[in-house]
């Protein structure tokens, strides 16, 4: 059989589809692109795409809108809550999305000051978009989510009364409730407990504050040598 002839009958077989329906498309037309077929397709939006015959009958998921049905299911799955603006997630469901991530998502950078040590948020938030945002509120301007206690995870108010672990915070705020010995000072008077710290310690400091690892401990090493010497 030569090729134009299969061709012609192949666009035979297919013509024999206009009319029905597959998910929310239905064929209207069948037309020859680059001599290949195509189908022209009406979504019940109202909008009309050009499609392989393939990709609307064969395969695990073959196209059933022009895109409208993902948008709906996504804007189902993500902004049930009622926090959508434009088809975009909130600012507070972004938040709640990030803290989960950092805890559970050991791939992401910084899991291991999250959930590599331990933090984990509780299952009433892990679960529950509407109950974070009832629980915390709208997120005031120039604030971020905070943990009163860094130890602890983020924890509701009915896991950790009266308040909860968590809060909106400034970055002023924040800093001031680091986690203790997250930045060691180094002077005179604690010169010897710098000295006594684990070389793990020191690295872990060298690497948090983004500084070469060398040059950190040579620095380190010549302002302990002044401070035990007592070079004023």
């Amino acid at each position: 059989m030569d090729v134009g002839k299969k061709t012609r009958e192949t666009a035979k077989t297919l013509a024999t589809y206009i009319g029905q329906k597959f998910g929310r498309l239905t064929v209207s037309a069948l037309v020859q692109v680059d001599n290949k077929s195509r189908f022209i397709c009406e979504c019940v939006c109202g909008q009309h795409i050009q499609i392989r015959p393939c990709g609307l009958m064969g395969g695990k998921r073959p196209t059933q809108s022009c895109g409208c049905l993902r948008k709906e299911t996504l804007s189902r799955i993500l902004f049930k809550h009622g926090q959508s603006r434009r088809g975009q997630q909130t600012t507070e469901s972004r938040i709640w999305a990030l803290m989960k991530n950092r805890c559970i998502n050991s791939k992401l950078v910084g899991w291991k000051n999250y959930g590599g040590r331990g933090i984990a948020v509780c299952e009433h938030w892990k679960h529950s978009f509407e109950r974070f945002f009832a629980d915390m509120g709208p997120k005031p301007m120039g604030k971020s989510l905070d943990r009163r206690d860094n130890d602890l995870g983020y924890l509701c108010p009915e896991c950790y009364p009266p308040n909860g672990n968590c809060r909106w915070a400034t970055r002023k705020e924040q800093a001031e409730n680091r986690r203790k010995d997250a930045y060691p000072e180094i002077g005179r008077k604690n010169a010897a407990t710098w000295a006594a710290r684990p070389e793990e310690y020191k690295v872990a400091w060298a690497v948090h504050m983004g500084v070469v690892r060398r040059a950190a401990v040579e620095r380190n090493q010549a302002r302990l040598a002044e401070a035990l010497l007592g070079g004023d």
